[in-house]
């Protein structure tokens, strides 16, 4: 495609700084030139207390060409793509890809039944480049690689203009520019995956995810059980940090949690909390997982940790 130039507006079409805001508060989001449709139904964009813009994940990721389930069990949203296997626990801040524990920007929650959060962790473990443009309001999100010669620089003094081009997919923003793309953008589809189990936490996708059945080699891991001081404990709930997740008791303001502890002759301590381990994964007889950055199987019943993790953070020596 030859360079050749864009009119708007009779303007020569170059790169403009715009210091004028949007019309209206709308959130957009652009995975590879394409809107993202949000309806009563998807739910919509909004902004949180915290100024962090927080978006419906399903629809945002069906648009992307994944694959999004809920395993309710474990309170986690499940992307699968073309290459990775996402988690979203909600009610954290962080989330799993291919079981890599990447920090997010704030907590994803449900919001009137719906997953919600900041987007751009997802959307970067799923391989894409994610840029914010503040003048419309503009989530922009791309997978493919650009030549400058097939794009065309795009400028307009029309603050809506820019802002409908930028929803239609006629124009995007990348590194800085705003560039026109006719008959570009529109060439790229998306891979979509399709899952046809009923639980897409049960798929192995690429591999197992962090609450399946053991499938460790006890050779690649240094495996030790019978660690006296990890236990579902009753802790005085001032002395956990909030962010932790616990469980409720009768006991007014104690809770349990999931933790290695002191147990000394006044008080109990909690040394280091394992609140992402679940009941299910205790109560299981053969399981496998990483709570925490600890990795842990059960075998029979027993529960093993490994060696090298505990070391590694001081638990044991």
């Amino acid at each position: 495609m030859k360079k050749r130039l864009f009119i708007i507006s009779c303007c020569v079409v170059m790169l403009n700084i715009f210091n004028v805001k949007a019309s209206n508060n709308q959130i957009n989001i652009i995975v590879n030139g394409n809107s993202v449709e949000f309806t009563n139904e998807t739910g919509y964009p909004y902004v949180d207390s915290s100024n962090r813009t927080m978006v419906p994940l399903r629809v945002t990721m069906e648009a992307a060409g994944a694959t999004v389930g809920y395993d309710t069990n474990n309170q986690t949203a499940i992307v699968i793509t073309e290459h990775d296997r996402i988690e979203v626990p909600v009610g954290t801040d962080y989330l799993y890809n291919n079981n890599l524990k990447i920090q997010n920007d704030t907590t994803a929650v449900i919001n009137n039944g719906r997953v919600y959060l900041p987007i751009r962790a997802v959307l970067e473990c799923a391989n894409y480049t994610v840029e914010w443009d503040k003048n419309t309001q503009t989530v922009n999100a791309y997978n493919f690689t650009f030549n400058n010669s097939d794009f065309i620089p795009y400028s307009t003094s029309d603050l809506r203009t820019l802002t409908e081009n930028v929803i239609k997919g006629n124009v995007v923003y990348i590194n800085g520019q705003y560039y026109a793309t006719p008959d570009y953008v529109k060439r790229f589809n998306n891979t979509v995956i399709h899952y046809s189990g009923n639980d897409l936490n049960s798929a192995i996708y690429p591999q197992a995810d962090r609450f399946a059945s053991a499938n460790m080699e006890a050779s690649d891991f240094e495996w030790i059980s019978g660690i006296t001081n990890f236990d579902k404990i009753l802790v005085d709930e001032k002395t956990l940090d909030k962010s932790i997740k616990t469980d409720k008791s009768d006991i007014p303001g104690f809770v349990y949690v999931y933790c290695f502890y002191e147990n000394s002759s006044t008080n109990i301590k909690v040394i280091y909390p394992v609140d992402e381990i679940t009941d299910n994964f205790m109560s299981s007889d053969n399981a496998s997982g990483e709570f925490n950055g600890i990795k842990m199987k059960k075998e029979n019943g027993i529960l093993y940790f490994d060696y090298n993790d505990l070391v590694r953070l001081g638990l044991y020596k």
